[in-house]
């Protein structure tokens, strides 16, 4: 019997969420990335939603693209 894709992908959110546990849980972050959650933190970065990370991204694709517009690049 084959894996349906829906149960591979659930498998490997699964595994992938339970890394993110372990991680967090044994203090296996590097430090840089440690060092990025503090500084997310004192900011307060960690506290935005996935949308407007997403808006953010937008915007900073959109001036790219309008950067090179002008450049002619």
């Amino acid at each position: 019997m084959s894996k349906s894709p829906r149960w591979s992908y659930k498998l490997t959110c699964e595994a992938t969420e339970q890394y993110a546990r372990d991680v967090l849980a044994h203090n296996l972050a590097p430090e840089w990335l440690q060092r990025s959650w503090a500084s997310a933190k004192q900011t307060g970065l960690n506290e935005i939603s996935m949308d407007e990370i997403d808006e953010e991204i937008a915007d900073a694709r959109k001036g790219i693209a309008e950067s090179r517009l002008r450049s002619g690049s």
